[in-house]
């Protein structure tokens, strides 16, 4: 026979228990079940936070090639704009005057400046990772400007406009030259396309990635060997007809 007396008693007891709250074991089984949701939480933290960090690089990258290159298109399909009727570059003899006296140099062949600025027109140095070229803008009858004679050059990574860095992480800068029957030309005089190549790289190295890709311009040919880094690249190219050089 259940008694008032045995009611108050089992409420007590239970009472009792709910004022004790956890034990030890279920205390260390919320610690470790909390532990785990915070790890999972931390690893996906950083795992978006490299993802992030990677693919910022990536599209910084992608930018500084895309307006290098736009640049170099623009400048280089300019060569030769020549409205006063300056004298045209030509292969001959070796000779180099860099000032804009009016002296004329002599003639060279693909690799060398061809004659003087002040009378240069068209292309003056055409190397594989370098080009100076030179046009009339103004048409005032000289190239003495400084808009008027360009030269883009690597500087370790660095792409350089007439000496002044213009663009970072850029590892390979590529030219090929062409002449009127698209066929490749090592005589500067009869160049009227250039092949551009640039190969750019994220600014920080990912320890747990590996580039064993290699490079090739638009001639087949390789220009950068798989280095095997943790680096990320993106090679860019493109073709600029001269359309001042074209008879």
């Amino acid at each position: 026979m259940i008694t008032h007396s045995n009611i108050q008693v089992t409420v007590m007891n239970n009472a009792t228990k709910r004022s004790q709250g956890f034990t030890l074991v279920e205390l260390m089984v919320a610690l470790v079940i909390a532990g785990i949701a915070l790890s999972a939480i931390y690893a996906l933290f950083i795992s978006q936070s490299k993802t992030y960090t990677i693919q910022k690089q990536v599209v910084e990258l992608q930018q500084n090639l895309r307006v290098s290159m736009l640049l170099m298109e623009r400048e280089i399909r300019q060569t030769g704009y020549n409205p006063g009727g300056l004298t045209e570059s030509a292969a001959g003899s070796d000779g180099i005057d860099n000032n804009c006296d009016g002296t004329t140099d002599e003639a060279d062949n693909i690799g060398t400046l061809l004659v003087d600025e002040s009378e240069a027109i068209g292309f003056q140095v055409a190397l594989a990772n370098r080009v100076s070229f030179s046009m009339d803008k103004n048409g005032d009858g000289t190239t003495c400007g400084g808009k008027e004679n360009i030269t883009y050059a690597l500087n370790g990574t660095t792409l350089e406009r007439n000496g002044t860095p213009r663009f970072a992480n850029i590892e390979v800068l590529n030219f090929v030259y062409l002449d009127e029957n698209a066929a490749v030309t090592t005589s500067i005089g009869n160049i009227r396309s250039v092949q551009i190549a640039v190969i750019g790289r994220t600014n920080d190295e990912d320890t747990s990635y590996n580039n064993t890709k290699s490079y090739v311009n638009l001639q087949g040919v390789e220009i950068l060997a798989a280095q095997n880094d943790g680096f990320r690249r993106r090679l860019l190219t493109s073709q600029v007809d001269c359309r001042n050089l074209i008879d």
